[in-house]
This record gives structure tokens, C-alpha cells and sequence, in this order.
């Protein structure tokens, strides 16, 4: 099998709701879809998160990484992933897609799931929790309980621009919810110092903060050492972590007690499947991250979630269900705080055309073939 060619365009999903972190609001994210098609007539598609221009990244995947892909057979990823670094640095977010399809059509070749394909595919579906944008506190307890009602068993709460809000958001849900539902607050390294953060974190802590994420600044992996021996409860690493190398500095600086492993970050899910084996060899634990994916990117997350050892803590393979559309035919099952895998072969869905069309902002690109 070689791949012979690629398609590409860019769309922009429409949110259901205004989105807010501590960087930025977001009314609609932005993905390139890709179709990549191979000799004996299979087509594998995914979707990367375009993290920066999309205009630049459709030009390197026709300029730089198209070319060096094709010709190649789609199953062997270490030498894709060598191909592709080799042709252009960095951009791990578009090489996610390529590596995402790649699975698809393997698995679509053989009739086994990408999940299979990673190393073994051990669950059907992957814990997953839901998050609460900087909205008012009351809103944020409203919609905890509707969470804690609906079977997910943690609620993330973004957090990190006011510290007194985020201590009486967590109050208010610890009273609307009590311990039922597990509270992890993300911070996007707004506490920015352990200097500034651990007298902030042992406070929330003790409101009833279960897990932090990534309260400080991500290259400060002394700090996050710091933070993690003041605090009783988890530190979760995220952007302090995108490659196999960070997992590698982080777990020697002992800067986190788990690991938030995003396939966009990482490159693709063989990359992000290296970091989860490695954390594995060391005794720490990992979730799933999500970076803004639409459908097909929380459905390869979940394929790389279900192949992990473990799943102790939800991950987030639900950032889909803030979008107006979803991108994929079949739908996407999220019941009780769990994600569930489809049941075909490769990633297991096919592109929603109609979704497609309505959120196109370029016309599909060819890239190789006749």
C-alpha cells in the first residue's frame, strides 16, 4: 500500500455558545480536514486543529509535507514521522492529520480499529469530563449540576484571571454538587509563579479543588516541582507538555503527578502514543487533552485514550460538544461521562459532506496524484 495522494481544505465549526479561557474567546475553531488516498483505492480522513494561520498551514502540506509523504506506506509510522520532520520543523497540529489518516486507512485495510493499531484497544470508551469557560460564578454552578445530573463525573473549570472568583466558583460547586462530581481547575498558567501559586492552590485546595492543570507558566519545570510537593492533590502537566522529550523533563523534574497527552501537540497519535509508553514505564498516570478538535479529532483522541493501560482520571474527548457541528456522519456517543469509540475500522467515521459544505473556507486542494 503507498499513499499516492492528498486532499485538503480548511473549515471553520461554528460554536454553540461564546467560549471564554484566560487568552482569548472563541465563537467558531478552526481544522483542516484531510483525505489521503492510496494504490489499491482506500481513502483515510481525519482532522488537524489549525492552531495558527490555516492559509500557511494548507501551504505546507502542499509544498512541504504532501511531497514527502507520498509514495510511502501509510503503516509504517515511525518513517512517516521522520519523513515529515525532516520536510518542515514544528507544525506538529497539520501533521496530526496525516498521521491521523494514516490510521484510518490502515485499520480500514485490515478491518481493525485504529485503538487496535496503537498497541491494543482495552476499553470501548474512555472517560470523559466537561468544562466551564470564565462565565459568572452562578452560571458556572448551574451548569455543574446539569453536568453532575447528565452522569459526567468531573467538571473542568477554566480559571486563572481572578483568584477570588475562582474561590468562590469552587465553593459554589462543592455546595451545589458536593463530592460527586470532582473538580479540576485549569488555570492556563495564569497563577504564572509557584511563588504566586501555592498559597493561591492550597486555599482552593481546600474550598475542594481535586486536580490542578497547569496553574504556571509551562517551561518553569522547577516551579511545577515546587508546586506538585506543596500540594495534597494532583498537578497536571499541559502546556508543559507537547513532545516525548518534555514527558522525558518533566518526569525527571518530578514537575507533575500526571500527564495531559494531546495528539495535536505531540504530532499525532504514534507520537502520542510514545509519550503515554513512556509515562507508563514510570508509573505516571496520563489523560487524553484536548486542543479545540472538532468531531474527528475527539474520535482519534478517543482511540488513543482506549489504548492506554489505564484511564484513572476523564480526559477531554468532548470538546465537540460545544460545536454546531459535529463534521461527522455517525453520532458521537457521550453518555454518562464517557466517550464512546465507534465500531468501524480505522477511526470509525466518515465526513458529514453537508457539515462539510457549510463550514468549507476553501475548496478541497489536491495535493500529488494525476
Amino acid at each position: 500500500m503507498k499513499i499516492t495522494s492528498l486532499e485538503i481544505c480548511w473549515v471553520q465549526v461554528p460554536l454553540k455558545h461564546e467560549y471564554h479561557v484566560l487568552s482569548r474567546s472563541y465563537l467558531n475553531t478552526n481544522h483542516m480536514l484531510v483525505k489521503l488516498h492510496t494504490d489499491d483505492g482506500l481513502t483515510g480522513i481525519a482532522e488537524g486543529y489549525v492552531h495558527t494561520g490555516a492559509e500557511a498551514a494548507l501551504a505546507n502540506v502542499k509544498n512541504l509535507l504532501g511531497p514527502a509523504v507520498i509514495g510511502l506506506d501509510p503503516r509504517q509510522p515511525e518513517l512517516l514521522h521522520r519523513r515529515m520532520n525532516a520536510a518542515l520543523q514544528g507544525n506538529e497540529y497539520i501533521k496530526n492529520a496525516i498521521d491521523g489518516a494514516c490510521y484510518d486507512v490502515w485499520g480500514k485495510s485490515c478491518g481493525m480499529t485504529a485503538a487496535a493499531l496503537l498497541g491494543g484497544q482495552f476499553r470501548n470508551s474512555v472517560p470523559v469530563c466537561d468544562a466551564i469557560g470564565l462565565v459568572p460564578v452562578e452560571q458556572v454552578k448551574q451548569e455543574a449540576r446539569m453536568l453532575l445530573d447528565k452522569g459526567f463525573k468531573q467538571v473542568k473549570l477554566k480559571a486563572g484571571r481572578d483568584f477570588n472568583r475562582d474561590l468562590e466558583m469552587v465553593r459554589a460547586v462543592r455546595q451545589a454538587c458536593g463530592t460527586d462530581l470532582q473538580i479540576r481547575m485549569d488555570a492556563n498558567t495564569g497563577y504564572r509563579t509557584a511563588a504566586q501559586a501555592i498559597p493561591l492552590c492550597l486555599r482552593l485546595e481546600e474550598a475542594g479543588v481535586d486536580i490542578f492543570e497547569q496553574p504556571i507558566i509551562g517551561s518553569d519545570l522547577e516551579g511545577m516541582a515546587k508546586l506538585a510537593d506543596a500540594l495534597t492533590v494532583p498537578l497536571l502537566a499541559h502546556e508543559s507538555l507537547a513532545t516525548l522529550q518534555d514527558a522525558v523533563d518533566i518526569i525527571r523534574h518530578k514537575a507533575a503527578d500526571i500527564l495531559n497527552v494531546s495528539p495535536p501537540k505531540a504530532g499525532g497519535l504514534y507520537p502520542a502514543m510514545k509519550i503515554i509508553r513512556y509515562a507508563e514505564a514510570h508509573n505516571i498516570p496520563v489523560m487524553i487533552a484536548g486542543a479545540n478538535e472538532s468531531g474527528p479529532g475527539n474520535l482519534a483522541s478517543a482511540h488513543l485514550g482506549a489504548t492506554a493501560l489505564e484511564q484513572p482520571y476523564p480526559g477531554d474527548a468532548r470538546t465537540v460538544l460545544r460545536d454546531a457541528e459535529t463534521m461527522v456522519k455517525e453520532p458521537i456517543r457521550i453518555e454518562a461521562g464517557q466517550c464512546h469509540l465507534p465500531p468501524g475500522p480505522g477511526l470509525g467515521f466518515t465526513f458529514d459532506d453537508a457539515a462539510v459544505e457549510r463550514c468549507m473556507q476553501t475548496p478541497w486542494m489536491k495535493v500529488g496524484g494525476k
